[in-house]
């Protein structure tokens, strides 16, 4: 699709095409912010095919494989035999010329990685046979576990009056002394 005749509806396309907010493509497009005026435009049918159209070629130029980058140039040599666009006649001899280039450059880079990968990893494997790993340390013999704790035949005894102060604490629990404590008798329980 070619440009849009007016240039503020192409700033926006291209704004929110790349990742712009609908609001903040409008104010940089060159148009007074405005809440419901930049969805509205967006909607337009001409506007939405170039945000859609500019979207796709985003897509293409983030495929910087040897493969996508040829495509992307078969595609502009495609574009630039059929289109009316001076820019897209002049870039398709360019593009041509610059294909079998760009090939043979891809090729020759990933020979040399190819090669560069090979030499560090069989420096990283001679590294590996020249360097002496200690030897794990001798396991210490097993000690036999300690004998399990047995209960104590007598139980240790208590302090001697803590029973006596429990049964005269104002907690002291039913049926620990048969005397009552003069604080219980003092209180009037209901």
């Amino acid at each position: 699709m070619p440009t849009l005749e007016n240039p503020r509806y192409e700033a926006f396309a291209q704004a929110h095409a790349k990742s712009a907010l609908l609001i903040d493509a409008y104010e940089s497009a060159g148009f007074v912010r405005h809440r419901g005026q930049p969805s509205l435009l967006a909607l337009q049918d001409e506007v939405a095919e170039r945000i859609a159209e500019f979207r796709a070629l985003q897509t293409d130029k983030e495929n910087v494989s040897p493969f996508g980058l040829l495509a992307s140039l078969q595609r502009i040599i495609k574009a630039g035999e059929v289109s009316e666009n001076p820019t897209l006649v002049n870039a398709a001899p360019v593009a041509i010329l610059d294909a079998p280039r760009l090939q043979v450059e891809l090729a020759s880079h990933c020979e040399y990685e190819r090669k560069h990968l090979n030499k560090v990893f069989n420096d990283l494997v001679a590294e590996e046979k020249t360097v002496e790993r200690p030897s794990p340390p001798p396991e210490a013999p097993a000690a036999a576990p300690p004998p399990p704790r047995q209960r104590p035949s007598v139980a240790p005894r208590a302090p001697h009056g803590l029973l006596a102060s429990a049964a005269r604490s104002p907690l002291a629990l039913p049926g620990l002394s048969t005397a009552p404590s003069q604080g219980m008798a003092a209180r009037n329980w209901r």
